[in-house]
């Protein structure tokens, strides 16, 4: 998938039968291609000046790497010592890079690692007998999906800065491809029967509903009050986008948690039965 920073767009690409990777400045109007090795480069990210990207070799063994545009320097950041390990998944915001480690190859369980590219130092951040992955990072917080509950996945963030694990969902269904910008968290959601979008304020701590059509809707990414997604409701893969709305102007949204349902009813019969005890006494 292609992924865009400011005027940039990045993604891997085909054309010379193996997966490079490419850029194109929309400002300059000018593409351009980064890797040329013969062996595969895929799932790009970009941040500033910085791309990110998983490479495989002969064994189809993967690291992350990243390349700086101004200096077009390219830099390898994790090193595997034999076949059963692998890194997946780089993500980049200002500073830090977030990946996934798999001991055992792709099939093993998997652990979530930063990258500081200032210290130049990798840090291991979750050590769980389950499997951590697809994480996203905006500054010092990175969402994913995680499996420790065993019956289902949840979407967890943890604080680089502070060292803090939150669990943001606890729902028996699952919860998958997490996205995050500032304090706003997106996912992919089955507890309804079918992939709906949903949506977790950090400042409010208020979880909301985005999508409710009865088919598919997944993959979806957010970006200051926008969120896209993949959309299925005519039959094939159509690419939909929501503007987050103000929650707190929906008619009949008496409790604030950006749905309209049975709580509400009951939160204003009982506001309505308090009044009338206080105009009896």
């Amino acid at each position: 998938l292609p992924e865009i920073e400011g005027d940039k767009i990045v993604w891997s690409d085909t054309r010379n039968g193996n997966g490079d990777i490419y850029i194109y400045d929309l400002s300059a109007d000018k593409e351009t291609q980064i890797t040329d090795d013969p062996n595969n480069q895929g799932r790009p990210d970009i941040w500033g000046n910085n791309i990110v990207w998983q490479d495989s070799d002969v064994n189809g063994v993967h690291n992350i790497y990243l390349y700086n545009l101004p200096t077009q320097e390219k830099t390898r950041i994790t090193n595997t010592v034999n076949n059963y390990e692998d890194y997946w998944w780089p993500k980049i915001s200002q500073d830090k890079i977030v990946f996934e480690y798999h001991l055992g190859g792709f099939v093993g369980e998997s652990d979530l690692y930063t990258y500081d590219l200032s210290t130049e130092e990798m840090t291991q951040m979750t050590n769980s007998p389950r499997s951590e992955i697809r994480p996203d990072i905006y500054g010092n917080k990175v969402v994913w999906e995680d499996s420790r509950n065993e019956t289902d996945w949840d979407i967890y963030m943890y604080n680089i800065s502070t060292g803090e694990e939150t669990q943001i969902t606890n729902n028996p269904n699952n919860q998958a491809f997490s996205s995050i910008f500032k304090d706003m968290i997106v996912w992919s959601d089955t507890r309804n029967g079918n992939w709906d979008i949903y949506m977790y304020d950090l400042k409010s701590k208020q979880e909301r509903q985005i999508t409710t059509d009865s088919s598919t809707q997944v993959h979806q990414s957010i970006y200051e009050d926008k969120i896209v997604w993949y959309d299925r409701r005519n039959g094939n893969n159509d690419i939909y986008m929501t503007i987050i709305p103000d929650f707190s102007t929906i008619k009949g949204d008496i409790n604030k948690d950006g749905i309209v349902d049975f709580k509400d009813f009951a939160e204003f019969a009982n506001d309505w039965l308090k009044e009338e005890e206080w105009y009896e006494q």
